[in-house]
């Protein structure tokens, strides 16, 4: 178990389950950080939606069905979706990029199973939760699994000052070629507070650089979140 802490050096990095050259894969469970945040967090603009009634916002949507609804966030099926739907829950889209641009202030976005070819950024305050099935949304522990063909961080969290949780999610970058060497799989920078809870972060074969330096890696973190706990 590592444990994340505010760190004064602003510049530090922290490189998780790194090769050079090699596969590698890496496991989050995380099961303790900011217990009882909303998500958004405390510095979330005041037109974030605030949670139905009878959704208990601490717990996790598997445990709260009542916030697994389309007035509290956006719903992702990479098979039966479509990005010029709304997003709700009986009209999803197709991708977690869309999904991302209707929140309308909503804080979460809800991934039912299956592989998405896509990168993902987050910018602002905002949750993503997977294991769900699809079109039931009934949680199933089946992991959203973010694979993009091409090269890039499959996940990508920068500036972000309000709290963040990703859950039941895979990330998978392409394997490192000789226009882009490494294969990161997340990338966290300047944001406060990040929380991992059921996470696979599995970096593919790096290039080889001309110092053949590390050139894949499961999580990078610079300006380390001031709050969270990986385990794995």
């Amino acid at each position: 178990m590592q444990t994340l802490k505010p760190l004064a050096l602003v510049a530090a990095t922290v490189t998780l389950a790194a090769a050079c050259g090699t596969e590698t894969s890496g496991t989050c469970e995380e099961t303790s950080s900011c217990p009882g945040a909303l998500d958004g967090g405390a510095d979330a603009p005041g037109d974030v939606v605030g949670p139905p009634p009878g959704c208990d916002a601490s717990l996790e949507p598997k445990d709260a069905p009542k916030c697994v609804v389309s007035e509290y966030g956006v719903f992702v099926d990479g098979t039966g979706g479509s990005d010029v739907n709304a997003g709700t829950k009986d009209s999803p889209v197709k991708s977690i990029g869309a999904a991302l641009g209707k929140l309308g202030g909503k804080p979460r976005v809800y991934v039912c199973e299956g592989t998405y070819a896509e990168h993902v950024k987050l910018t602002s305050a905002v949750s993503l939760y997977g294991g769900f099935a699809c079109g039931a949304w009934s949680y199933s522990g089946a992991k959203a699994r973010v694979a993009p063909s091409d090269a890039g961080y499959a996940l990508e969290i920068v500036g972000v000052s309000g709290a963040v949780t990703i859950s039941d999610a895979a990330f998978v970058p392409a394997a490192g070629t000789a226009g882009s060497l490494s294969s990161v799989s997340g990338f966290v920078s300047g944001s406060t507070s990040v929380t991992l809870r059921r996470v696979e972060l599995e970096a593919k074969a790096g290039a080889k650089g001309k110092d053949e330096a590390k050139a894949a890696a499961g999580l990078l973190m610079t300006s380390m979140p001031t709050a969270g706990t990986l385990d794995g």
